[in-house]
């Protein structure tokens, strides 16, 4: 958690997108931590349903979130066949600065399992920020039918 809380503040622009599958309501901590650091900064994320629903956010975020003022929003993709699974596997967190069209990222484990197994935390070129950022696009704002024949669902919910 240290890690990604020093890479933003040497980032520090106004936009963060995580894409990560796995993103669990108690990952909503780290989120807390850098709205702490930055009331300014936009938060997109990008995760698979799996099993929790848009009230296990909703609860969690309630809980922690006390004097937050940042926009969050969670888009939620997922398999209609099969609800736990969903078209990503890889982890991003992409911090851009969008008037200068300047992107910083990282690619990482699920937060949840950050100094639980051995991972790493790998700095990602611009190539690959800019095809993390297509992917979310992608999936959160053009919502694309099916991935390899299979079809897509789609969700989303802004923390308040």
């Amino acid at each position: 958690m240290a890690y990604i809380t020093n890479w933003y503040q040497s980032v520090h622009y106004n936009t963060l997108t995580i894409i990560d599958p796995y993103f669990k309501p108690k990952d909503l901590d780290i989120i807390k931590t850098l709205c702490d650091i930055n009331n300014e900064l936009e938060i997109r994320i990008l995760a698979h349903r799996k099993e929790y629903c848009n009230e296990d956010y909703s609860s969690q975020w309630r809980t922690i979130s006390s004097g937050v003022t940042n926009h969050i929003k969670l888009n939620f993709v997922w398999y209609a066949d099969k609800p736990d699974d969903g078209p990503m596997h890889d982890r991003y967190w992409i911090c851009s600065d969008e008037d200068n069209n300047i992107h910083e990222a990282i690619m990482l484990c699920s937060v949840d399992s950050l100094g639980k197994k051995e991972s790493s935390i790998t700095k990602a070129d611009d190539n690959i920020a800019l095809v993390a950022l297509n992917s979310y696009m992608r999936y959160a704002y053009a919502q694309i039918k099916t991935v390899k024949g299979r079809s897509l669902q789609y969700d989303s919910m802004n923390l308040d």
